[in-house]
This record gives structure tokens, sequence and C-alpha cells, in this order.
């Protein structure tokens, strides 16, 4: 009986990777990927790279990766009472935590809870001053306010505050986020070519739904009609976005 030395070493390696895999994946939650960095880990490694990927190393780290996982999973699904549940039940084991904070300003935003958003963005700031989400946060909530009071006063407010998180930013991500925001409060200036100079600085590759929805607008009120029908057209065939946290505007 002959033996193939090859596929023998090809079926041990394979099944080194699998008992490897199987001995991550039980020790739980609360093991170490071999980064060791204090970052939680999940015992999922594709999702572990993604939390260092995505500047994780920022956030004061807690021993619940799963509880945190499962947050994220309810905000993409925009489950925002769930959301919320979840996320105070984190910032109570951990309440240092200013992206937690941000991230709790961002779903309080999305059910209307102005006063609390606001508060809680404040929080975030506090907690960590050179932290670019804390400032988007009371951007977004200082914006929402002032569209809904018509307010040019809170609108600025806005304005600086996203400038502020631009120059923080930390990723590709949020600086979409921040450059979008920053836009939206100059086209509620009227300050058209001013915002498409903004919105300029958002590459072709980034340009998500919301982007090219905007430019689209701010072509309309320019007159540029060809140009609106352009952008509108490249934004329906985009999916909606989707959100994971205050700096995520995806999950590769």
């Amino acid at each position: 009986m002959s033996f193939n030395k090859s596929a023998i070493y090809h079926y041990l390696l394979g099944a080194f990777v699998v008992l490897v895999s199987l001995l991550i994946y039980l020790s739980g939650p609360n093991c170490k990927t071999p980064f060791d960095d204090g970052i939680p880990s999940t015992g999922n490694w594709e999702f572990d790279m993604q939390m260092r990927d995505r500047h994780f190393a920022r956030r004061h780290s807690h021993e619940h990766a799963l509880n945190f996982v499962e947050l994220i999973s309810l905000m993409s699904k925009e489950k925002w009472r769930p959301a919320l549940s979840m996320n105070i039940k984190l910032l109570k084991r951990q309440p240092i935590d200013p992206w937690m904070w941000a991230c709790r300003s961002a779903i309080e935003l999305r059910l209307g809870l102005y006063k609390e958003a606001l508060a809680h963005a404040e929080t975030a700031i506090k907690q960590d001053a050179t932290y670019d989400v804390g400032y988007g946060a009371r951007a977004d909530c200082n914006y929402a306010i002032g569209v809904k009071q018509r307010s040019r006063s809170l609108i600025k407010s806005a304005s600086k505050d996203y400038s502020k998180a631009l120059s923080l930013s930390q990723s590709d991500d949020s600086a979409v986020e921040f450059l979008l925001g920053l836009a939206k409060c100059q086209v509620f200036q009227e300050d058209y070519e001013i915002a498409l100079a903004t919105l300029s600085k958002i590459s072709h590759s980034n340009s998500t739904k919301p982007v090219l929805l905007l430019r689209s607008t701010i072509y309309e009120k320019l007159g540029r009609t060809q140009d609106s029908t352009i952008e509108e057209g490249k934004a329906l065939k985009l999916p909606d976005p989707k959100f994971f946290g205050p700096d995520w505007r995806e999950l590769d």
C-alpha cells in the first residue's frame, strides 16, 4: 500500500489548523487573541481583526465583547430600543468609554431623544477631548435640532464640531461622515458651491448613497438638472448604508 507524502502533509496541516481554530472558539469571549493587546476578543477571528482595523485600540476595553457584538448587530438592523438597552447595560459595567457614550448619543438621536443625545455627546467629549466621535456626535445633535428649530446658530455650532472632528479623524469612514455632515450644514446655509467643494474631498470609492443624494440636491439648487439626475441615478444603484457605530460606515 503506497502513501502520497504530499497528501498526508496537507491533511495533517489542515487538521492542525482546525484544532487551533477549535481551541480559540472554545476559549470563549474572554480569551485573548494572539495580539494580546487588551482589546476584547469575541473568539471570532475575522471580527477580531475588524476591531483592530477599525481603530478600536482607542476604546477602553471591557470583558463583555459578545454583548458589544450584539449591540453592533442591533444597530445595523435599526433596532434602536433594544440597542439602547444594550448600550446602557455596557455603560453600567464600564462608564469610562467615550466611544460608547457617542454611540448612545447616536442611538438616542435616532429615537428622537434630542436632549439626552446632546447630553451624552457632551459626556463623550468630556471623557476624551481628543477623540473625533464625541465631536461628531455633538455635531449630529446640533444639526438635527437646528434643522428642526430652523436655527442658524445651532447649524453654525454643528459646522464647527464637524470641522473639529475632521481634524481629529482616525479613519476614512468617520471622515466621510464628518464631511457629509459639514456639507449638509453648508446646504442649510445655502452655501451650495462651498458644499460641493466639501463633498469633492470624498473620493469616488467612498461616495456613499447619502453623499450622492446630497450632491444631487446641490446640483438641483444650482440649476444643474442633468448633473443632478446623474448623481441621483448613481445613488439609486447603491444600498442604504447601515449604522455600525459612530466611526463605522461598513464592515468590509
